[in-house]
């Protein structure tokens, strides 16, 4: 319990906050003036008060010269432990954006931290314009090169992005529906969690990528030339290898067809090559896909193991309208090697809407391919005075004798203004020839406005073991946030992670089966000084025009695990993914998933988020991309 003393102090903290707000109810309705009395207007102290002209009393004029603009800086000093050492860790972070006419919107995203003495930095360019309708987007350091919009919207199988550090361009003209774009860089992966840090891999990757439409036609290519990268055979050995892929599409508002081939040759290797094709129909509610698919094994895209030794057939069902959501799938597999005996995979859900309080719903999945499993589920979910609760249990067997089940209720209260409140708690029960075990997992997702200046958030999941052997984990933080001035604020942040975050099976032979989410063995406290300024015409707010009235976008970044839209308490903040306002503005999440546009025109944009960062076996829904209407002087919040 000393270990957990700090967050359990705050998340105490913030509930008894909530549970007052809660308690203190509705406040009592102002008595009405006569109706019968002619109106008049009333005047505070006579109406001498002096112009309200929106900035505070003795806050710094706004400056309104020169193009619009944002920039953040960020002063931390904190205490890192990991293992039995402690270190004492002092950072530095920028964030700056200005949107020009002539050469796009350019940002830079910056952080150093010592010691050691290690930075990460990333400066986009996007949408310059050139002559011809021609609009070029550029970039130097940490990104991931995205393949063409045709390879990365498909219906079953993607290809995986790379984090690289390098330099990047891509050039797009819409009146030609054109695409070109390249990328070099060394592969890597983020570490940290308050000051992420840049953890390189072997060899070097240049990637390249073109598509072209015309009509009802649409062609793309797309190749990464690695060279030094991990063998396919033996890690420690590095190899060359080239990957290509080619897509070719033709579609109209109705159906849609792709035919997809990739090839994949590392030194000292055969060439080995995979093919995929979807067919999608939809009607009204109605969406029916259908699909062939043959991979070699050991494919790889770049330096990273993609889908291999399978081949089949798959078909997949979904209706959706205002009461019902139906989706389902099957699919015949084949093990080109040999290696599994032939086999299948189903799968399949269901959510029926009764009123606007009450849905439930379920679904299961079986595989009969290699080691045979299956899973099911069912819920329920109400909405009522007290908030939104769901009640869900999991049942899975995989393998011989390997059981797994779970009961898990989500608790979103209904707090007042300025207070947040969700909790889950979960029972676990594992069945294996070896062990047995059982585990109980709480979490708490928390925060309150204690003054208008002055706000405490805190996050809590932790998993205790009851019986057996199974790992235990734990991911906590706290954060006191005082606003200053507009300008000026400081943040006491306390977080700890250790452990590894076991999720329930997953039997998709395209997926991990048991996927975990690995908890970094670290334990800090930071205090950062944050300074926010933003100048410009008040009039041009990002991706607006002149005379546009203006808002601001904020939101988080997670791992959805049931899938049901929103964040509950047990599901974990995806960290650094980027998140691009309208193609044209970029930020990286924070450590507890966290971004924000300060300044944004008022209207509708469209957010998309770039998978960098999302952990196996997490992929995006709906494309990653959402469509939001930003109101004037207000805030739109948005979750992934």
């Amino acid at each position: 319990m000393n270990r957990w003393g700090p967050v359990l102090w705050a998340c105490a903290a913030v509930l008894a906050v909530a549970a007052r707000a809660q308690a203190q109810g509705v406040p009592a309705e102002p008595p009405r003036a006569d109706a019968s009395a002619p109106y008049q207007d009333q005047l505070i102290d006579g109406g001498k008060l002096p112009v309200d002209d929106g900035q505070g009393a003795g806050a710094q004029r706004y400056d309104d010269s020169g193009w619009p603009r944002f920039f953040k800086l960020e002063m931390q000093l904190g205490s890192t432990r990991i293992g039995n050492e402690t270190t004492t860790v002092r950072g530095v972070s920028v964030q700056a954006q200005i949107d020009t006419p002539q050469y796009g919107a350019l940002s830079a995203d910056i952080a150093y931290r010592a010691p050691p003495v290690t930075g990460v930095y990333t400066l986009r360019q996007i949408g310059m314009p050139f002559d011809g309708g021609w609009r070029a987007n550029n970039v130097l350091g940490l990104f991931s090169p995205l393949t063409p919009e045709m390879m990365r919207n498909q219906p079953r199988f993607i290809l995986p992005t790379t984090l690289l550090n390098g330099a990047g361009t891509e050039w797009s003209n819409e009146g030609r529906n054109l695409s070109l774009s390249f990328s070099s860089g060394q592969p890597g992966a983020f570490e940290g969690a308050q000051l992420p840090r840049f953890r390189s891999l072997d060899g070097t990757l240049s990637q390249f990528g073109a598509q072209a439409g015309s009509g009802n036609w649409g062609v793309a290519l797309a190749g990464i030339v690695a060279r030094g990268v991990a063998s396919s055979f033996d890690l420690s050995t590095l190899a060359d290898r080239n990957t290509w892929a080619l897509a070719l599409r033709r579609g109209t508002e109705s159906t849609t067809l792709q035919v997809n081939a990739l090839s994949s040759a590392s030194t000292g290797d055969i060439t080995r090559r995979g093919f995929w094709a979807d067919l999608a129909s939809r009607e009204g509610p109605y969406t029916h896909t259908f699909g062939a698919f043959q991979f070699d094994p050991n494919l790889y895209w770049g330096n990273t193991p993609i889908t291999s030794d399978l081949a089949g057939f798959y078909y997949r069902y979904n209706f959706r309208n205002r009461q019902w959501s139906i989706d389902g799938g099957v699919e015949a597999l084949h093990s080109p090697s040999s290696t599994l005996p032939d086999g299948a995979f189903a799968s399949g859900s269901v959510r029926y809407q009764y009123s606007r309080e009450l849905s439930w719903g379920g679904g299961g999945a079986v595989r009969r391919f290699g080691q045979a499993a299956w899973s099911a589920f069912a819920f329920t979910e109400r909405n009522a005075d007290i908030g939104s609760t769901r009640l869900q249990a999991d049942v899975a067997h995989d393998g011989p004798a390997a059981d797994s089940y779970r009961v898990t209720i989500d608790q979103a209260w209904a707090v007042t203004a300025g207070r947040r409140l969700s909790t889950t708690l979960a029972l676990d029960r594992q069945r294996t020839p070896y062990d047995n075990s059982d585990s109980v997992s709480v979490a708490l997702l928390a925060g309150a406005d204690l003054r208008s200046n002055l706000s405490l958030d805190a996050s809590l999941l932790a998993r205790k073991t009851v019986a057996g052997t199974v790992a235990e984990s734990l991911s906590a933080n706290a954060s006191l946030t005082w606003r200053i001035n507009p300008r000026w604020s400081m943040l006491a942040t306390y977080y700890e992670n250790r452990g590894k975050a076991q999720l329930f099976p997953v039997l998709d032979p395209l997926s991990t089966l048991s996927p975990v989410v690995s908890l970094p063995g670290e334990r800090s406290a930071f205090l950062v000084l944050r300074y926010e300024d933003r100048a410009g015409l008040p009039s041009a707010p990002l991706g607006g025009k002149l005379g546009d009235a203006a808002g601001s976008v904020a939101g988080t970044v997670y791992l959805d695990a049931n899938e049901n839209g929103q964040r509950d308490a047990n599901e974990l903040p995806a960290p650094n993914v980027t998140v691009l306002l309208d193609g044209r503005f970029a930020v990286r999440t924070d450590s507890q998933g966290r971004f924000d546009f300060p300044l944004v025109a008022a209207g509708k944009h469209t957010l998309t988020l770039v998978p960098d960062n999302l952990p196996l076996p997490w992929a995006m829904s709906d494309g990653g991309s959402r469509q939001i209407v930003v109101s004037s002087r207000d805030t739109a919040r948005v979750d992934f």
